[in-house]
């Protein structure tokens, strides 16, 4: 049971989103509510003192700022309701992102990275401290959209999962029907760490069919269905509602 408990990779699910290049133009701003819960997920914790997401909601509210034309700086205040405790700012999280490559506009290939640092209590993560890299590469054109990012998670408090880093993995495919329509397909894959990769039974592995469409008052709206298999929660439903300001 022990060794199973240090090869847990259960983490707070405050922000499921797949990144590519999209940024805030320099010196604008941006106000996303991420919200999701799980009507079908895991019955038990993967470690002592978890919080598991079944029938809970998470809501994280995200400000970011562009910073230049590469650059954008965020900010996340992850809350989660659970019926045990109930309503509870669970930590917060900054983000500086940087895409080397861009063809937001124009169509065509694009690279860049995502670093994040956060803190969160430890009944939703086990890491409570975390430095996560998360890549980015795909393409996009008038069409599709194309976006893989590699991510690798490393805890920075002691003894936490074995302190090696945890490797995700996370895809997009989506088919634009208008430059503010689209549909399409997300994975996301937790692997385990990168130095003792878990088994294939308890490796985590949830696919989303996602709709992106304009609402009323310049409001994005991102509203996604998951589901999810071996060590995954089994049903999870995902909505991003975002407005620059």
């Amino acid at each position: 049971m022990l060794a199973a408990s240090s090869l847990a990779i259960a983490a707070l699910p405050d922000e499921i989103q797949v990144y590519d290049d999209s940024l805030d133009k320099p010196g604008e701003s941006g106000l996303e509510l991420h919200l999701n819960t799980t009507p079908s997920g895991r019955p038990t914790s993967d470690y002592p003192g978890e919080t598991v997401a079944t029938h809970g909601v998470r809501g994280t509210f995200e400000f970011s700022r562009g910073l230049s034309p590469h650059f954008e700086a965020g900010l996340y205040l992850p809350t989660v309701y659970d019926p045990d405790h109930g309503y509870t700012l669970a930590g917060i999280k900054a983000r500086l992102k940087w895409i080397a490559v861009s063809h937001e506009t124009t169509g065509g290939p694009f690279a860049g990275v995502n670093v994040e640092l956060g803190h969160v209590e430890r009944r939703f993560d086990q890491a409570t401290d975390k430095l996560e890299v998360r890549t980015m590469v795909g393409s996009t054109n008038d069409r599709w959209l194309l976006a893989v990012n590699p991510t690798f998670e490393l805890p920075l408090n002691a003894g936490a999962r074995g302190g090696a880093p945890d490797l995700a993995w996370q895809m997009r495919a989506l088919r634009r029907f208008s430059p503010d329509t689209a549909a399409g397909l997300e994975y996301y894959a937790d692997l385990g760490r990168l130095s003792h990769l878990l088994p294939a039974d308890r490796m985590q592995h949830t696919v989303y069919g996602v709709l992106e469409t304009p609402l009323p008052y310049r409001f994005d709206f991102h509203v996604g269905v998951g589901y999810g298999w071996a060590g995954a929660d089994r049903l999870t439903v995902k909505m991003i509602i975002g407005r620059a300001l």
